[in-house]
C-alpha cells in the first residue's frame, strides 16, 4: 500500500518534490509498462500488415494513437493514486499537497492535451483522411432532360440505363435515380439535394437531336452543385433502345473517369502541403495523358513534346516539395510509355536510357517507403517493358524480368485491389506469356472488383479473348456483346467481336461482321482499320467468299501502305487470312518475314488459335 504523502522539506525545489511524488505514485512504473505494451502492440500490428493487407497509412495511424495515449495513461495513473489517497485520509485530515487545486488543474490540463493529440492524430495522420482509403463516394442522378415533350420517354430510358450502368461499379455508391430525381423535382437545387441525401456527386444530363442523330450532354457536379469537369458529349444514331444502351454505357464511363480523376487529385493533395508542387504535378499529369493519347495514334514526335514538358514540371514539383512521393511515382510510370514511343521511333539507345532512368527513379521511391502500390506498379511496368521493347535478348533474363514484373503487379494488387493499371498490366503480361487461363481469371477478378473502372472495357476485351483462346467461342462472343451494351460504342469491343468471328470455329455472320467493321472505320484510326479490315477478310474467307476476301485484303493494303510496312502484327493477320484462303505458301512466307523481324510477341502469336491450325499442319 502506498505510503501517505509527505510535504516536501523546506528548501527543496518544486521539481524535486514533483519527481518524488511521481515516484511515490508509481507513475514511472505505469509509464514503463505502457511503453513496453505499446511497443509490443505496434510490432504485432506490423506483423499483421501483410496477411490483412493493411495500408501504411493504417500503421502510421495506429502508431500515432499509441503515442498520443501515453500522456493519458500517465495522468490517469496520477489521478487514480490521488483518489486512493483521498479515501485513505483520516477524517478531518488535510488533503495531500498534490491533491489540491494544483493537482486537479494539472490533471485536467493533461487530459486536454491528450485529447488534442488524439484529435490531431485522427484528423491529420489517420487513414480516413486519404481519399484512397476513405469510404466510397455517393452519387445520384438528379435529371436526364429533353427539351421536347416527344423525347421524354427516351430521356427516362437514358436515365434507367445510366443508373443501371453505374450501379454495376463497386467503386461508388449510387442512390436510386428515381428517388434522387423526385427529390430534385421538389426543390430544383442540386446542392440542397446533395446535402439532404448525403451525396458527394450529382449527375445531370440532357439530350438533343440533330440530323437524325441523338446527342447526350452529361455534367458531373460536386456536393455544392459546382461542375468538376467539362461536360461530356456523346453521339448515337436515331432514338432506339439500342442507342439508349450505347449512350448510357458511354455516359457511365465518362462519369466514373471524372470521379476517379477527382479522387486521384484529392489523394495527391493529401500527400503535399505545397500548392505549387500540387499544381505542377497536376499539369504534368495532363501532359502525360495527352502524350498517351498521341502514343496510341503513333505520333512519336507529339509524345516526345508532351513528355518532355511533363518531365520538366515533375522536376519543379519535386523541387517545391522534396519529400513528396507522387512525382517520383508518376515520373516512373511515364518512363515506360516514353520508352514505348522511342521504340516506335526505332531508337534503341533512347529506349535503354529512358528505362534505366525510370528504374533509378522508382528505386528512389521504394527506398523512401516500403512497398508503395504505385511504386510497385511503375517498377513492374518498367521491367515488363524491358522485355516487350526487346532490351533484354537473353531468354533466361527475359523470363526472370517477367517473373519479377508479375510479382510487382500481384503485390501491388494485394495492397490496393482497385489499382486499374496493375490489374490491366498483369492481365496483359499473363496473356503475352501465353497463360490464357490465368489471364482470364485475372481479368474476371478485376472486373468483379470494379465492373466500371477506368480500364474495365479493356479488361472486358481481354476476358473475351482469353475465353476465346481457351476454346469457348460462344461465351467469348457473349462477353463482347455484353461489354458493348455496358460500355457503349468502343472500337476495341467491336474489334473483339470481329476477331472471334474471324479466327474462331463458330459459323460466321458476315452481315454482323460488316456492321462492326463500319463502327471501327468511323473512328478513322488507320492502324485499327488496317488490322480489322484484314480480320474482315478472314471472316469472308471462312464464309467461303474467297473473291470478296481477296478484294478486301487488297483494298486494305492499298489504303494503308504505311501501316502494312511498319506494323508487324499485320503480317501474321494476313498469314492467317491466306491460310484460310488455302494459300499455304503465301502464308508461310508471311510468317517467315514476321519471325525474321523478331517482334516481342512472336512466341505469343505462334501459340494463339489464330495460327494454331496452320502450324499444326506445317
Amino acid at each position: 500500500m502506498p505510503e501517505p504523502p509527505r510535504d516536501p522539506p523546506a528548501g527543496r525545489g518544486i521539481l524535486s518534490a514533483l519527481i518524488e511524488e511521481l515516484r511515490r505514485r508509481r507513475v514511472f512504473r505505469v509509464a514503463g509498462i505502457y511503453l513496453v505494451t505499446g511497443s509490443g502492440f505496434i510490432q504485432g500490428a506490423g506483423a499483421l500488415l501483410g496477411p490483412f493487407n493493411l495500408s501504411p497509412a493504417v500503421m502510421k495511424g495506429l502508431s500515432w494513437l499509441v503515442v498520443a495515449g501515453f500522456p493519458v495513461a500517465v495522468l490517469a495513473s496520477w489521478a487514480y493514486d490521488l483518489q486512493l489517497h483521498r479515501e485513505s485520509q483520516p477524517e478531518g485530515a488535510a488533503a495531500p499537497r498534490w491533491a489540491g487545486a494544483r493537482g486537479r488543474l494539472l490533471f485536467a490540463a493533461g487530459i486536454v492535451v491528450g485529447m488534442v493529440l488524439l484529435a490531431v492524430v485522427v484528423t491529420h495522420w489517420g487513414p480516413g483522411r486519404d481519399p484512397r482509403t476513405a469510404r466510397r463516394p455517393v452519387l445520384g442522378i438528379y435529371a436526364v432532360e429533353s427539351s421536347a415533350p416527344a423525347g421524354r420517354p427516351f430521356a427516362e430510358m437514358l436515365r434507367r440505363n445510366l443508373n443501371d450502368a453505374l450501379m454495376q461499379s463497386r467503386g461508388i455508391e449510387v442512390k436510386e435515380a428515381d428517388f434522387v430525381a423526385g427529390w430534385y423535382q421538389q426543390n430544383r437545387r442540386p446542392d440542397s439535394v446533395a446535402a439532404d441525401l448525403g451525396l458527394d456527386y450529382l449527375v445531370g444530363a440532357s439530350f438533343s437531336e440533330r440530323d437524325a442523330d441523338t446527342q447526350l450532354t452529361v455534367r458531373v457536379l460536386d456536393a455544392r452543385g459546382v461542375p468538376v469537369a467539362a461536360p461530356g458529349r456523346f453521339n448515337a444514331g436515331p432514338r432506339s433502345e439500342e442507342s439508349a444502351e450505347d449512350l448510357g454505357g458511354r455516359a457511365a464511363q465518362y462519369v466514373l473517369r471524372v470521379i476517379a480523376a477527382r479522387l486521384e487529385e484529392e489523394a495527391w493533395r493529401f500527400g503535399t502541403r505545397s500548392d505549387s508542387a500540387f499544381v505542377h504535378l497536376n499539369s504534368a499529369h495532363e501532359l502525360i495523358a495527352r502524350g498517351t493519347t498521341l502514343l496510341e495514334a503513333g505520333d512519336v514526335a507529339g509524345v516526345r513534346r508532351q513528355y518532355e514538358g511533363a518531365s520538366a514540371l515533375l522536376a519543379r514539383s519535386m523541387a517545391e516539395d522534396p519529400r513528396w512521393d507522387q512525382p517520383l511515382a508518376l515520373g516512373s510510370s511515364m518512363a515506360a510509355h516514353w520508352a514505348a514511343a522511342a521504340f516506335l521511333d526505332k531508337d534503341s539507345v533512347a529506349v535503354d536510357t529512358i528505362l534505366a532512368q525510370g528504374l533509378a527513379t522508382v528505386e528512389r521511391l521504394l527506398r523512401r517507403r516500403p512497398n508503395p502500390p504505385e511504386g510497385l506498379v511503375a517498377r513492374g511496368m518498367l521491367r515488363y517493358y524491358q522485355v516487350m521493347l526487346e532490351q533484354q535478348t537473353d531468354s533466361a533474363a527475359r523470363a526472370q524480368l517477367l517473373e519479377q514484373a508479375q510479382q510487382d503487379f500481384e503485390r501491388a494488387l494485394e495492397l490496393d485491389p482497385r489499382l486499374p493499371g496493375a490489374a490491366m498490366q498483369l492481365t496483359d503480361l499473363l496473356f503475352n506469356r501465353g497463360e490464357f487461363a490465368r489471364a482470364r481469371e485475372r481479368a474476371d477478378w478485376a472486373l468483379s472488383v470494379d465492373a466500371f473502372g477506368e480500364r474495365a472495357s479493356d479488361l472486358s476485351y481481354y476476358l473475351a479473348i482469353t475465353t476465346f483462346e481457351t476454346g469457348e467461342d460462344t461465351v467469348a462472343l457473349r462477353i463482347c456483346r455484353n461489354a458493348l451494351r455496358r460500355f457503349g460504342n468502343q472500337q476495341v469491343l467491336h474489334g473483339c467481336v470481329l476477331e472471334v468471328a474471324a479466327f474462331g470455329t463458330a459459323p460466321p455472320d458476315v452481315a454482323d461482321a460488316w456492321r462492326h467493321l463500319a463502327r471501327i472505320q468511323a473512328a478513322r484510326d488507320s492502324s485499327a482499320n488496317a488490322f480489322y479490315e484484314s480480320a474482315m477478310a478472314a471472316v469472308l474467307a471462312r464464309a467461303r467468299l474467297r473473291d470478296s476476301a481477296e478484294h478486301v485484303l487488297t483494298r486494305a493494303r492499298r489504303a494503308y501502305p504505311e501501316e502494312f510496312r511498319r506494323n508487324d502484327n499485320l503480317l501474321w493477320v494476313e498469314a492467317a487470312v491466306r491460310f484460310r484462303l488455302q494459300q499455304r505458301d503465301s502464308a508461310a512466307d508471311l510468317l517467315r518475314a514476321f519471325a525474321e523481324r523478331r517482334p516481342p510477341n512472336l512466341s505469343l502469336i505462334l501459340s494463339r488459335r489464330v495460327l494454331r491450325g496452320f502450324l499444326d499442319r506445317s
